[in-house]
């Protein structure tokens, strides 16, 4: 065979998958579809599941994945992005699509509906979400919920800040970091969470802009992409995240170098996100994409989530004792304050905009 038959050859393989994958996404229609047909399915799509945005070292998703393995023989492989990045990557994609699903923050929904990369699937939990953790048509859909805390390294600070306020002080100078929350779920709730404590609003972002801005003109506020290497190598004193993150990251921390790390929710404030489930309208493997929705949606998986701090999205789920006593206590969490994501979302773009023109350019 000539190179060039070679190479139509291979063109036309592609081109019959991204075909094939679009039209399985279009006949599966917007569900729900019983398990064993699913699996039936993905048994036929080559067991083979792709991710963005879904490492194995968050919310428990190594011992999720070895599950979902187990029960149906399906290998997973994962590219960790920011889930702006994903929605990206995915819409870039869409004449070779490679990713099935991402966890993407709930601000990031509607985008991926704009994008045209959200699948419309109502799975068989449909009902047990509340009506502001789904898209009304099926686009995506909460499977948990995590909250906004900093993660010190004691060794690193002169004292352990208690506040979003605290970290106005000058002894922070050069501790704090953030990454880019124009794109990150993680960071974007960051900054929602210190605009309520600084007296903003879902509609008012001045508090917001001008404490970053502030923090960013002492010297106090690093700008880069952080990372949890970083954070053992004590290059981080001071790192925003998600209690479901920084939690089971500390105790790892303290058993594997001793490190002593707090833990702490902002006495002035924090919010709560859900995360959600995006399945790619272009999905190469579009039925297993669908039984990983119904398996994370499941009981079984919603607890085996609780037990790395994360709260479950459906509401009849029961958590057994042993599970519930992991948690820290609900004191804890007296500051967190209540956010309608849905208003943070609409003005997005002033944020984006602002974000860069005055808080980047300090």
């Amino acid at each position: 065979m000539s190179r060039k038959c070679l190479v139509l050859v291979v063109v036309l393989v592609v081109v019959a998958g991204s075909v094939g994958a679009f039209a399985q996404n279009w006949t599966l229609g917007t569900g729900p579809i019983p398990v064993d047909k699913l699996a039936a399915l993905a048994a036929k799509e080559g067991n083979v599941f792709v991710t963005y945005g879904v490492p194995e070292n968050w919310a428990g998703y190594k011992e999720l994945f070895q599950l979902f393995k187990a029960k149906y023989g399906i290998q997973h492989f994962d590219t960790d992005l920011s889930s702006g990045e994903a929605i990206a990557k995915m819409k870039a994609e869409k004449g070779n699509p490679q990713a099935d699903v991402s966890d993407i923050g709930i601000t990031w929904g509607p985008m991926a509906v704009t994008e045209g990369v959200a699948a419309n699937y109502k799975h068989r939990y449909w009902n047990d979400i509340i009506a502001s953790y789904k898209d009304p048509n099926g686009a995506w859909c909460a499977w948990y919920t995590a909250t906004v805390m900093m993660m010190v390294n004691e060794s690193a600070v002169p004292k352990v800040p208690r506040s979003w306020k605290d970290l106005l002080d000058p002894m922070y100078k050069g501790k704090v970091s953030i990454g880019d929350p124009r794109v990150g779920a993680t960071y974007n709730a960051a900054f929602w969470a210190a605009n309520l404590a600084m007296g903003g609003s879902e509609t008012n972002i001045d508090p917001g802009i001008a404490y970053f801005k502030k923090l960013k003109q002492m010297g106090n506020l690093v700008q880069f992409e952080p990372s949890e290497a970083l954070f053992a190598k004590g290059e981080i004193p001071i790192y925003f995240g998600w209690d479901c993150l920084f939690l089971n990251w500390a105790k790892d921390l303290r058993a594997t170098a001793g490190m002593h790390i707090s833990n702490v929710i902002p006495t002035d404030g924090s919010v709560s996100m859900p995360h959600v489930c995006l399945i790619n309208s272009s999905a190469p493997h579009p039925a297993t994409a669908r039984l990983w929705a119904e398996f994370m949606l499941s009981d079984e998986a919603q607890i085996i989530n609780a037990k790395y701090f994360t709260r479950p999205a459906r509401q009849s789920v029961k958590l057994p004792p042993e599970i519930e006593a992991l948690y820290p206590p609900k004191s804890d969490y007296a500051s967190v304050k209540s956010i309608d994501w849905a208003k943070t979302n609409a003005i997005k773009n002033e944020f984006i905009k602002r974000w860069t023109d005055e808080v980047l350019s300090e």
